[in-house]
């Protein structure tokens, strides 16, 4: 089941990743460029929860990412090795939504068709190419929200950069970038991070992310 929710509902119930929410808006916030008192308003607006304080849980950072470098499966192989983890841990649902409050879509004018296919399942789930809110959902749904999130991230620049999934039950949350690494977070104990292992594919990042699918080092289809 798939069902659309408010930012504020996450933040009034999951202090976990509010905090997270809460700390990245205080770090990025700059609203000295604003000479428009429109454009500032809605600059602000975008900012939801950098006013929020809540206690901060112990946490664990690690990027993993899979050995896989056909692109055109990459989501399903990572979706399906992910959701084998999740269900171990006990992980039935997830909540997904961006660190600002912005729309998921951000260039219309992106013609990149696995964008305008990710385009169109959105819509089809939320009724709008501009939701800005907040999506809960069983984990079965992951694979086709994990795709939806891969191609935004590595093709929509105006996007938000960081769509997070995050456990109902506050265990952990993390982002796919667009070199399709996972971002993982885990709260108040590790260890879903431990049963990784590089028998089932699973390399840790150290460093920077690096462009798996292609040569180049440019993104195919990425435009601002």
């Amino acid at each position: 089941m798939i069902t659309l929710i408010t930012r504020q509902e996450v933040f009034a119930k999951h202090p976990h990743i509010t905090s997270e929410i809460a700390a990245m808006q205080r770090d990025f916030y700059d609203d000295d460029c604003f000479e428009n008192e429109q454009d500032l308003a809605a600059y602000r607006d975008m900012f939801d929860a950098r006013h929020m304080h809540v206690s901060k849980p112990e946490r664990w950072y690690s990027v993993i990412t899979l050995k896989h470098a056909d692109i055109s499966t990459y989501v399903e192989v990572l979706s399906e090795k992910l959701l084998k983890l999740l269900r171990k841990f006990g992980i039935r649902n997830l909540l997904m939504l961006g660190h600002y409050k912005m729309a998921f879509f951000g260039n219309r004018d992106n013609n990149h068709l696995p964008l305008q296919n990710a385009v169109k399942q959105f819509y089809k789930l939320t009724g709008s190419s501009n939701y800005n809110e907040a999506i809960k959902f069983d984990v079965d749904y992951l694979p086709l929200l994990l795709d939806i999130a891969f191609w935004i991230g590595r093709c929509d620049a105006r996007a938000p950069e960081f769509i997070y999934f995050h456990d109902h039950d506050e265990k952990l949350a993390f982002y796919l970038c667009k070199y399709g690494a996972l971002h993982l977070v885990e709260f108040n104990k590790k260890a879903f991070s431990l049963d990784l292992t590089a028998e089932e594919g699973w390399q840790f990042v150290r460093g920077s992310c690096k462009e798996q699918f292609s040569e180049s080092s440019k993104i195919e289809g990425r435009k601002k």
